[in-house]
């Protein structure tokens, strides 16, 4: 995964005259944004009809910008695509600049909310009441409770389970629907976020006039203190966030993929505006279909996030094909929009709200919306949670291709996955057994790196014979060696996160009296997940301690043996106690 950042100037951005698709991208999109169908307009030109106004100056400032972006990196960023990749950024040496300080404001009740102050109720009013009618017979915009930017409130109540609002996305039409392309995201290093951007961006400068233009137009933006536009107003305050939380890897991997992406939109957009682009859909994307791609919904972009949420949101399918009955008596399941739904009863005028993650982790708050929820700011503030990655394969394992297909045929992700830890809940011991919807996070992360380091002595596992049971042998301890490694590899990841929050304290230590809100709250975020990672700690140390040194711990050969042989380890372990004490007599 490790990349050189090269130097700023293959970092800068392209020419002003650089404005056509490069080839490699030119027949990736022939559909408006926000469809998945086609039509005659091409990419190439639909992209370069519309010249921003800020072309020249945006232009001028590339050089800065790929500063900034090189400053936060350092010298060996790590640029891995940004959902299939959890890595630890290479940023070093970075000059400590508060820009964004005197942010503080009162308390306010425990809603949080994206900023939208370059928007106003009666210009978003009357985009929606165009573009999105249906919204506005259920639910008015208003300043949000919290009173950082817009809201939506219901227009009359709502019994809980009903249905308040369905977005549905039709295919081959400009809708208030938009599903990142994906022959676009294959192409780009930040993936569906990238190809939603990508699509606003194209939006935006054709002629055509649109839903997702008249959107992007109208003055929505991110929080300033999302990681992304930090890296250009405040490239050492970036830096710091990414270093006080166990999510600072992919913010780290989302700075080092612009770059790259610049380079494949081959002059189309500067740095900056890319990364405004890639904030801006990231913090308006609120739902995911099946396979994790976000989406991005008109108005339902305006539903802030609270710890007591009035809704729930979730994609919406429909079976089709396969006959009367459908394919196996179902059909094929396709995408058809976003569904908002009561998640208790909603009064008349009471603010619609969900809450965006299940896990309270800050870092993931800060990282896809730029702000920290109120309810999680300060040390002890709500439960702590941080998150481990890791994947069940290596590109250098000489078994990846049989444990890739393992993976696929039990519908585990062959992409490195999260694994959540919560502070507010009990961290049991690693069991074994079960299925792996019903495993802890704790289980299912040794289950994965037990399949993962599979190999030398255990190499036998791996035979034409016993490869249709690797997974199952996996949910049991495979040997002493093969378990003694799963464990230290969570040990030296934590062990990594540890070292690099001691650093960041040793630079708190050095900041003045104007250091921004999002610095304290990240510095109480850090705080909260170095216990939380100290206490995992011990209690992978504590397994490795059972199993070196414990006669109860059984590995695959002993389960084995006790099919064959039932009893016989108990008649040996009796043999042996015997010898033991007639050796302590005689």
């Amino acid at each position: 995964l490790a990349r050189a950042a090269g130097p700023v100037s293959s970092i800068a951005g392209p020419s002003a005259s650089a404005w056509a698709l490069p080839p490699s991208l030119g027949n990736a999109v022939h559909s408006p944004p926000g469809a998945a169908g086609a039509d005659s307009l091409s990419f190439a030109e639909g992209w370069s009809k519309r010249m921003p106004a800020r072309e020249a100056a945006s232009h001028s400032a590339s050089a800065s910008a790929a500063a900034a972006v090189a400053l936060c990196l350092g010298s060996a960023a790590l640029v891995p695509r940004m959902r299939r990749r959890q890595v630890r950024s290479g940023a070093a040496g970075a000059a400590k600049r508060w820009s964004v300080a005197g942010l503080d404001g009162a308390a306010r009740p425990a809603f949080s909310s994206v900023s939208r102050a370059a928007t106003t109720v009666q210009g978003m009013t009357q985009l929606l009441s165009r573009d999105c009618p249906e919204l506005m017979e259920v639910a008015t915009v208003q300043e949000c409770n919290s009173g950082d930017g817009l809201g939506l409130f219901a227009r009359r109540a709502f019994e809980e389970g009903e249905e308040v609002m369905l977005w549905l996305s039709e295919a081959g039409k400009s809708n208030e629907v938009m599903v990142p392309n994906e022959k676009l995201s294959d192409k780009l290093g930040s993936s569906y976020y990238g190809a939603l951007a990508f699509q606003v961006l194209k939006a935006e400068r054709i002629d055509e006039p649109s839903i997702w233009q008249r959107w992007k137009e109208s003055g929505v933006d991110a929080p300033p203190e999302h990681p992304l536009k930090l890296l250009f107003s405040d490239p050492g305050l970036a830096q710091r966030l990414w270093n006080s939380t166990t999510c600072g890897g992919r913010m780290g991997a989302a700075a080092a993929a612009l770059r790259d992406d610049v380079k494949i939109l081959g002059g189309s957009v500067d740095l900056e505006e890319w990364a405004d682009a890639l904030a801006l859909v990231m913090s308006r994307s609120l739902v995911e279909d099946s396979d994790g791609r976000p989406i991005l919904v008109l108005g339902l972009d305006l539903v802030n996030d609270s710890d007591d949420p009035t809704c729930t949101v979730e994609a919406v399918y429909e079976a089709v094909g396969g006959g009367i009955f459908g394919a196996n008596g179902e059909g094929q399941l396709v995408f058809r929009g976003a569904s908002l739904k009561a998640a208790r009863k909603i009064e008349d005028g009471e603010e619609l709200s969900i809450q965006y993650f299940e896990y309270p982790q800050v870092g993931k708050y800060l990282e896809i919306y730029g702000f920290v929820p109120r309810r999680l700011r300060g040390r002890g503030m709500g439960p702590a949670s941080c998150e481990l990655v890791f994947a069940g394969t290596d590109d250098e394992d000489g078994y990846v291709y049989e444990k890739t297909n393992v993976l696929n045929d039990w519908n585990i992700p062959v992409e490195p996955i999260s694994f959540h830890f919560e502070g507010g809940k009990p961290m049991s011991r690693v069991k074994e057994g079960m299925d792996w919807d019903n495993k802890s996070q704790i289980d299912r992360m040794i289950t994965l790196l037990r399949m993962r380091n599979i190999g030398g002595s255990d190499s036998f596992l791996m035979d034409s014979v016993l490869l249709d049971f690797l997974w199952e042998n996996c949910n049991y301890r495979v040997s002493k060696e093969n378990e003694i490694e799963a464990c230290k590899q969570v040990n030296e990841e934590i062990a990594r996160w540890l070292d690099r929050f001691e650093k960041a304290r040793e630079e708190e230590a050095e900041d003045g009296p104007e250091v921004p809100r999002i610095a304290k709250w990240m510095g109480d975020c850090r705080e909260n997940e170095y216990d939380l990672l100290y206490r995992l700690q011990g209690l992978m140390s504590q397994e490795i301690n059972d199993v070196m040194f414990s006669d109860k711990v059984t590995y695959w050969a002993d389960r084995q043996m006790d099919k064959m042989f039932p009893g016989a380890r108990e008649l040996a372990s009796i043999d042996k106690f015997l010898n033991t004490t007639e050796a302590g007599v005689f």
